[in-house]
């Protein structure tokens, strides 16, 4: 890990300038790198120092990357999302959403012994 890695030097809810990055969390900084470059979160936040990401925004403000500038020839603009914390929600509507949570089965992994057994199966001709 750097010793200035992004997520020990990125103190308080907002970091900013006025490169490609400004006024976006640490959060939204983080995924626009991802985004940009491929490099995983771990990646970003362990790895990458605050010094680089203001070059990377900096290099990205004078030459955006291209799912920006195809989202801005298209005028996507950003989906404004409504986030609920858990403090807004009481317990009947935690159970009712817990209730009404789609379950998938559990993966049934074959054992060692079966996998044999199968293969025996197969080999021998029955299916």
């Amino acid at each position: 890990m750097r010793h200035g890695c992004v997520w020990r030097i990125a103190q308080g809810p907002r970091i900013g300038g006025a490169e490609a990055g400004a006024g976006l969390t640490l959060q939204e900084r983080v995924i626009h790198v991802c985004a940009c470059t491929g490099w995983t979160w771990h990646y970003v936040m362990h790895e990458l120092d605050l010094p680089r990401l203001m070059e990377l925004e900096a290099y990205w403000g004078k030459h955006p990357p291209l799912h920006l500038m195809v989202a801005g020839y298209l005028g996507i603009k950003p989906i404004e999302t409504v986030s609920v914390s858990t403090e807004e929600i009481n317990e009947d509507q935690f159970s009712h959403l817990l209730e009404n949570m789609p379950l998938s089965e559990p993966q049934r992994y074959m054992s060692a012994e079966d996998y044999l057994a199968m293969k025996e199966r197969l080999s021998n001709g029955a299916g």
